[in-house]
């Protein structure tokens, strides 16, 4: 019985054996550093971890880079250029973040048009001709409070298809362009809500909702 178990190990180990070794040959052939097939199929991952061995980070690099941006910020203070700054930082290939202060809460402005421009680019994906929609400029409010005036800006009385209210408001941040934006989604029960779920999704606190930015303050 001894003699048939140690054979049937001794079996069981070559069998392991050959099988790792065809597999290790196997992804040694698929995933080979200089595999450019390997790397035509790993297109949204980090190719240099999966396709071989990933390069030696630089650690003293970021911290580098972190020490010049610190600088910079002192400086455009001592300036007047700034009051204050946050910085957040990742590499997208090989991962590693650098933040500088970058939990602090800041009011956040013009940043609010890009997830406005999200909810209209959602709303393209399912609807043929959102884009090309004509929308009449009858003048803002809001203006004539915007510090930095855009080089392009929506002007009264003129009609302005949904893309070019975007594009207006994204490259020159107009804020007249971001009115009649807003203003459209509020005119259809449909679209703000829309709206409020793009919010949601991205995780960002609606300024219309009171409530949330009541709870906001809280904390």
């Amino acid at each position: 019985m001894t003699s048939a178990f140690t054979k049937y190990r001794v079996a069981s180990l070559l069998l392991v054996s050959a099988t790792m070794f065809f597999v290790g040959a196997k992804f040694d052939r698929v995933f080979h550093p200089h595999d450019e097939q390997c790397r035509k199929n790993v297109t949204f991952v980090n190719q240099d971890v999966v396709c071989g061995k990933a390069d030696v980070i630089k650690k003293t690099g970021y911290i580098e880079t972190r020490n010049d941006i610190l600088e910079l910020i002192e400086k455009r203070k001592k300036e007047n250029g700034i009051v204050d700054a946050s910085v957040y930082f990742r590499d997208l290939v090989r991962g590693p973040v650098l933040g500088i202060r970058e939990i602090e809460e800041f009011a956040p402005a013009s940043l609010l048009k890009l997830p406005l421009a999200f909810v209209y680019f959602s709303a393209a994906e399912d609807q043929e001709g959102v884009m090309g929609q004509k929308i009449n400029y009858v003048g803002t409010t809001t203006v004539k409070e915007q510090r930095i005036l855009p080089r392009v800006s929506a002007e009264s009385g003129k009609e302005y298809s949904i893309e070019e209210y975007l594009n207006m408001m994204l490259v020159h941040s107009d804020n007249a362009s971001y009115e009649v934006l807003e203003q459209f989604l509020s005119d259809s029960p449909g679209r703000i809500t829309m709206r409020t779920e793009t919010f949601q999704e991205l995780g960002l606190i609606d300024p219309k909702d009171r409530a949330a930015s009541d709870t906001s303050l809280s904390h």
